[in-house]
C-alpha cells in the first residue's frame, strides 16, 4: 500500500506539473500576441501620424498631431478630443519635426579602469618595434575641463617613432572596422626634445612595418600626418598646416581612404589632408606616443579617445530644376550621370545636373565658390575653374581654365562638382524629407500614413509620414474655394488651338505633331497649323531689381526654448518665434534671412506684431554670422517704445540702441549697407523715410539679410506679419548676357568676342552663334534700366551706365571685361561691364510680324519663321541664325505671332 501510495502521489504531481506548464505555454502565447497587437497599433499609429505644424492658406498656424488619410485630407489633433480636418487645397505647408541622429558619446561610455589605474575595458597597449624604456599607460576620469567629466590616457614611453620602414612607439588600440573612425584631444606632451610625438592611429597590425596612418603634433608645435601605403614600405611624412585648430585629432577610415581632420573643439572639423593606405577589413585604432629618443621618454595625455563605426556617407545631387536627391554616385560617361535614389538606379544628362555634393561641404565652402561658373572644389584649397572630362566610381578627372588636367579621388579629396546654376521650377508641391532630399512634385496624392509624389526626373516616390520633413504647396495658395482637387495638385501644360479651344495637360513633341495627355486620361495629338500657343509653369527666378524669391528664405533659429516657423508667399512673410532678446552680448530669437554680397538694402512693411514686454522685436537684420554673438545691426519695432535701431560692432561685443518713441504697426522698414555705412530708417507710406541711426564698421561677405522676430521669453510664442518684404543689391547682380538681334529675338549666353563688325555668342548649351554686328540691336549685361529712360530715345545709338546715365556716341568693340566706346563730347572711353556698362543700344529693333514667338527656359527669346517637330525636340527656322535645333525640355512657351 505504502509503494501504491507513493506512485499514486508521484502520478498525481507529474499530471499538476504538466499542467501548470501548459498553463504557462498558453499564458505566454496569449500574452505574446497581446503585445504584438499593442506593438502593431502603437506602430499603425505612429507610421500615420506625427507631431507637426500645419499652416492653412490665410497664414493660420496649427501645432498638433498630424494624420494623412484619404481623399486628399489632412487631420490635425490639437489636444486630445479636439481634432480638425482640411482638405489639402486649404492647406499651404506642412512641417514635421527632424530627428537628430545621435551621435556616440566622447568616450562611448566612462568607465574607471578596473584594477585601479590600468586600461577600461576594450583597450590593450602596444610597443611597436624596440622601445628602449616606457611605462605602462595610465587611465584615469577627470573633471577639470568645463565642469565635464572624461577618460584620460597617460603615455610614457621612448621609441624613435612612427616613420622609415619600421616604427618604434607606444600604441594603446582596439579594434576598427573598415568604416570606423578614430578620435583623440591631446591635452599636453612633455619630453627633453622637440622631436617628441603624440596623436591617434590606425595600424593593419602590431609589426613594425605594418601598414599604417598617424595623426600627431609634435612638441615644437607641428602637426604631422605619416603614413606606410602597405607593409614593408618606406613611411611617409606631410606638415600640415599650422594654422589649423590643434589639440582636437580625428582619421576617418572608410575602406583604404583615410581622411585627417583637425579641430578646437568637437564640432566645426577642418579637413587637414587624405591618402589611402591597405589597411585590411579588420585593423586598430587608438593613440600613439613616442620620445623621438631611446634614452629619454615622452609623457603625454590624450582624452577623450574614441574608437566607433562611420555611418556611410550619402553623395547629393542637385538637379538644374532645383531638386536635390541624396543617394549614392555609381560614375558617367556619355555625358550622362548615373546615381542611385531610394534603391534606383537612375542617369542624368550632365545638361541637367547642377551640382555633385561628394562630401558634407564646409563652412567655407560658399565663400570659395565662384556664381556662373564650373568647376571643382577640392576638400583642400580653393576652387578650381574647369570642365568634366570623366566621371568614375572613384576618380574625377577634369580640365583647369588653363588646360590643365588635374584628377581627383572624388570620396576623400574633392567636396563639390559645379556643373551649372540651379534655376528652380515651377511645381504644384515641394516636399523636403528627412534624408534632406528636396523634392519638385507635379502630382501630389495624400493617402493614409504616406503621400505619392511624382516627379519628372525620378518617376513616382512614396514617401510614407515618418520620412517627411516638410510639404509645401507652390503656385496660388490665396484661391479661396476652387482651387486644385483634394486629392491631386498639378501645374499643367496649355496648349490654346486655333479655334479657341483650351487643353490642359501634359505636352510632349514628337515628329510632326505636340502630343497632349489629358488629365482624363485622354491623349490629343495637334499638328502646328492647329496650334495658336503652347505655354508651360514658369521657373522662379530673381527679379531684375535684384530681389530674391521666396524659396532662397532660410530660417534659424536661435532660441533654446520653443521653436519657431515661417511662411513666405510672395512678398508676405509670417513669422512666429520666442527668444529672449536680440540685445547685450548673445541672442535668442529667429532670423528669417538670405545670404548677401556686397551693398544693398532690405525693406518691408510691418503690417503687424503681438509682441509684449521690453524685450520683444520685430523687423530687419544683416548679420555677419549664424553665431549668437554675432555682429549685427537691426531695425524694427520694440512695442511699447517705437522704432529702434541696434548695432553690435563686434563679435560678443554690447549692443547699442537708439529708440524714436511713439512709434507703433504698421510701419515701413528700410536697413541700407553702403560699403562700411549702415543705416536704419521707418516710413508711415513707403515714400517719406525718417532716419533712425547709423554705424560705420566693417563686414565680411557673405552675410545674412532677413527678418529677426524675438518674442521677449524663451517659452512664448509672437507673431509677425510682414508684407512687400523687397532685398535688393545696389551691385552688379547675377545676370546672363543677352544679345538682342534686329528681328526682337533674345539670345542669352556668354559673349566671347564682339566688334564693331562681329559677334561671337556661347549659348548655355556650349553651342556658339557667330552673326554680323549688323544683325545685333543691343547688347545687355544687366536687366536693371528700362530704355525709354534716363535721357534717350529709344533705339538710340549709345551706352547706357549702371547709374542710369545715357552716354550717345559708337560702339568700337569688347576688350576682356571692359566696353571700348567713343563718345561724340568726351572721346575714347572704357567702361567695365556688368559693374559700370549696363547695356550697348545699336539701333531699335523690329517687332517680328509672322511666324513664331518661341521662349526657352534660359532666358532666350526668339523669333521663327517655321517650326519643324521632332522626336523630343524642334528645329528652329530663324531668320538671322539659321536652323536651330531646341530641346523640347527647354521651351517655356510657343506663340503664334499669325497665320502661315
Amino acid at each position: 500500500m505504502p509503494c501504491l501510495w507513493g506512485r499514486k502521489v508521484v502520478a498525481e504531481l507529474v499530471v499538476a506539473a504538466a499542467v501548470r506548464a501548459f498553463a504557462g505555454l498558453v499564458v505566454r502565447f496569449f500574452r505574446g500576441w497581446l503585445c504584438l497587437g499593442f506593438w502593431a497599433v502603437a506602430m499603425s499609429g505612429q507610421e500615420s501620424s506625427r507631431e507637426g505644424r500645419l499652416f492653412l492658406n490665410d497664414g493660420t498656424e496649427m501645432v498638433g498631431q498630424i494624420r494623412l488619410a484619404e481623399g486628399g485630407q489632412v487631420r490635425v489633433e490639437s489636444a486630445p478630443g479636439n481634432a480638425e480636418v482640411f482638405d489639402f487645397a486649404q492647406i499651404a505647408r506642412l512641417v514635421f519635426p527632424v530627428p537628430v541622429p545621435e551621435a556616440a558619446p566622447f568616450p562611448t561610455r566612462i568607465e574607471p579602469a578596473q584594477p585601479q589605474e590600468g586600461l577600461p575595458p576594450g583597450w590593450q597597449v602596444a610597443l611597436i618595434g624596440r622601445v628602449a624604456k616606457s611605462e605602462k599607460p595610465r587611465y584615469q576620469v577627470e573633471d577639470k575641463k568645463e565642469g565635464e567629466a572624461f577618460g584620460a590616457f597617460q603615455f610614457r614611453a621612448s621609441g624613435l617613432g612612427p616613420g622609415g620602414r619600421a616604427d618604434s612607439c607606444q600604441v594603446i588600440y582596439q579594434e576598427a572596422t573598415a568604416q570606423s573612425e578614430v578620435i583623440g584631444y591631446l591635452i599636453n606632451l612633455h619630453s627633453v626634445g622637440h622631436r617628441s610625438t603624440a596623436g591617434v592611429t590606425i595600424r593593419a597590425g602590431l609589426e613594425p612595418d605594418a601598414a599604417m596612418i598617424c595623426l600627431t603634433l609634435t612638441e615644437g608645435g607641428d602637426a604631422c600626418l605619416m603614413w606606410r601605403e602597405k607593409q614593408g614600405a618606406e613611411a611617409k611624412l606631410r606638415f600640415l598646416n599650422k594654422t589649423w585648430p590643434k589639440h582636437w585629432l580625428r582619421l576617418e577610415r572608410r575602406g583604404r581612404a583615410v581622411v585627417a581632420y583637425g579641430a578646437k573643439d568637437r564640432e566645426q572639423w577642418h579637413y587637414l589632408d587624405s591618402v589611402e593606405v591597405d589597411l585590411p577589413e579588420r585593423a586598430f585604432g587608438g593613440g600613439v606616443c613616442a620620445s623621438s629618443r631611446d634614452d629619454k621618454i615622452s609623457y603625454s595625455r590624450l582624452a577623450f579617445l574614441t574608437v566607433r563605426p562611420l555611418a556611410p556617407v550619402a553623395q547629393r545631387l542637385v538637379l538644374r530644376e532645383g531638386a536635390s536627391l541624396s543617394g549614392r554616385l555609381q560614375g558617367a560617361e556619355s555625358g550622362a550621370i548615373h546615381f542611385v535614389f531610394r534603391d534606383r538606379r537612375l542617369t542624368f544628362p550632365t545638361s541637367e545636373v547642377a551640382r555633385l555634393v561628394f562630401n558634407p561641404p564646409t563652412s567655407q565652402a560658399g565663400d570659395k565658390l565662384k556664381p556662373g561658373v564650373t568647376g571643382v572644389l577640392p576638400r583642400k584649397g580653393d576652387f578650381i575653374e574647369g570642365v568634366l572630362l570623366k566621371l568614375d566610381a572613384d576618380r574625377l578627372q577634369f580640365q583647369s581654365r588653363s588646360g590643365q588636367v588635374k584628377e581627383l579621388a572624388w570620396s576623400r579629396e574633392a567636396e563639390m562638382l559645379i556643373l551649372g546654376e540651379p534655376s528652380p521650377r515651377e511645381a504644384a508641391a515641394e516636399l523636403l524629407t528627412t534624408a534632406g532630399d528636396c523634392l519638385l512634385a507635379d502630382t501630389l496624392v495624400l493617402q493614409t500614413g504616406q503621400v505619392t509624389a511624382d516627379l519628372p526626373t525620378v518617376g513616382r516616390v512614396v514617401l510614407p509620414v515618418h520620412e517627411l520633413a516638410e510639404i509645401r504647396r507652390l503656385g496660388n495658395l490665396e484661391a479661396k474655394g476652387g482651387g486644385p482637387p483634394q486629392t491631386s495638385i498639378r501645374k499643367t501644360d496649355r496648349a490654346l488651338r486655333i479655334e479657341g479651344v483650351l487643353l490642359e495637360g501634359v505636352a510632349t513633341f514628337e515628329a510632326g505633331v505636340v502630343r497632349f495627355h489629358l488629365e482624363s486620361g485622354e491623349t490629343v495629338n495637334l499638328r502646328l497649323d492647329q496650334l495658336a500657343e503652347l505655354t508651360r509653369p514658369r521657373a522662379l527666378a530673381t527679379n531684375g531689381a535684384g530681389a530674391q524669391p521666396d524659396f532662397s528664405w532660410q530660417s534659424h533659429d536661435f532660441s533654446t526654448g520653443r521653436r519657431g516657423a515661417f511662411y513666405a508667399q510672395d512678398r508676405r512673410i509670417i513669422v512666429e518665434a520666442a527668444g529672449r532678446q536680440i540685445l547685450h552680448h548673445q541672442d535668442s530669437f529667429y532670423l528669417v534671412a538670405l545670404p548677401f554680397r556686397g551693398n544693398g538694402e532690405i525693406r518691408a512693411r510691418l503690417a503687424g506684431f503681438n509682441g509684449q514686454g521690453d524685450l520683444a522685436r520685430a523687423g530687419l537684420m544683416v548679420r555677419e554670422g549664424l553665431e549668437p554673438g554675432a555682429r549685427n545691426y537691426f531695425t524694427g519695432l520694440a512695442p511699447g517704445k517705437g522704432a529702434v535701431f541696434q548695432r553690435r560692432n563686434g563679435a560678443d561685443g554690447h549692443t547699442e540702441q537708439e529708440v524714436e518713441k511713439g512709434i507703433s504697426a504698421p510701419l515701413w522698414l528700410r536697413l541700407q549697407r553702403e560699403g562700411r555705412f549702415f543705416s536704419g530708417a521707418w516710413s508711415e507710406d513707403g515714400a517719406k523715410w525718417n532716419p533712425l541711426d547709423s554705424a560705420y564698421t566693417e563686414m565680411k561677405d557673405p552675410y545674412y539679410v532677413g527678418l529677426a522676430v524675438c518674442s521677449g521669453h524663451e517659452n512664448r510664442l509672437a507673431r509677425a506679419v510682414f508684407e512687400q518684404v523687397r532685398v535688393r543689391s545696389y551691385d552688379a547682380v547675377e545676370y546672363r548676357p543677352r544679345v538682342r538681334l534686329r528681328d526682337g529675338s533674345e539670345i542669352a549666353g556668354t559673349i566671347a568676342a564682339a566688334d564693331d563688325s562681329s559677334l561671337k555668342l556661347i549659348r548655355p548649351d556650349g553651342a556658339e552663334i557667330a552673326t554680323s554686328m549688323g544683325n545685333v540691336a543691343s547688347l545687355i549685361f544687366q536687366p536693371l534700366v528700362l530704355e525709354g529712360e534716363g535721357g534717350f530715345r529709344p533705339g538710340q545709338p549709345g551706352i547706357i551706365l549702371r547709374n542710369g546715365d545715357f552716354m550717345d556716341g559708337e560702339f568700337l568693340g569688347l576688350e576682356k571685361d571692359e566696353v571700348r566706346f567713343k563718345s561724340l563730347i568726351f572721346g575714347l572711353r572704357r567702361f567695365k561691364y556688368p559693374d559700370q556698362a549696363a547695356a550697348v543700344i545699336l539701333r531699335a529693333p523690329a517687332a517680328p510680324a509672322t511666324g513664331w514667338l518661341v521662349e526657352l527656359t534660359d532666358g532666350s527669346l526668339l523669333a521663327a519663321r517655321e517650326i519643324e517637330l521632332r522626336d523630343r525636340d524642334l528645329l528652329l527656322k530663324q531668320p538671322i541664325l539659321g536652323e536651330l535645333p531646341v530641346p523640347g525640355a527647354a521651351i517655356y512657351s510657343l506663340k503664334r505671332l499669325a497665320p502661315q
